[in-house]
């Protein structure tokens, strides 16, 4: 029984330190990004602009584009924050809360503080985080640089 409890104890840090694993510092940002990128689409090669905040896309979607964030508020959370790439200053305007980061087959940490586009439905429910709208990411990737 104590190896079980040893156990489940353990994988419990394990998950956590690999969400919370990431360190930010403090930096002053004046202007929001504006990043340009080929669109993803199957057969297409447009170019795409993409600016900071959220948007609607066809049925019933949304993309919400900012710098990826982790805010340890309220037991912790990913947000995308109205910022340049880098270090997320204190008090940073959300744009939105990712609800499911830790669902996702993607490492949070390799997009952290980086300029990301994440695409889904806006969630309708009542959060327990201090931060809002909570957006349930199905895409989520790095704006590459232009």
């Amino acid at each position: 029984m104590r190896t079980k409890v040893v156990g489940v104890l353990l994988g419990a840090v394990l998950v956590c330190a690999s969400v919370t694993g990431c360190s930010t510092e403090s930096e002053l940002v004046d202007e929001p990004a504006v990043a340009e990128t080929t669109d993803r689409s199957p057969g297409t090669t447009s170019t795409v602009s993409f600016n900071v905040g959220l948007s609607d896309l066809p049925d019933s979607r949304s993309r919400a584009v900012g710098v990826l964030g982790y805010t340890e508020l309220e037991g912790g959370f990913w947000a995308l924050y109205d910022t340049e790439p880098g270090d997320i200053p204190e008090g940073t305007p959300v744009v939105a809360v990712i609800a499911n980061m830790g669902e996702l087959d993607i490492s949070a940490c390799s997009l952290e503080d980086k300029l990301v586009v994440a695409e889904g439905v806006m969630s309708d429910g009542a959060s327990a985080r201090m931060a809002e709208p909570e957006i349930i990411v199905d895409d989520i990737y790095e704006v590459p640089d232009q």
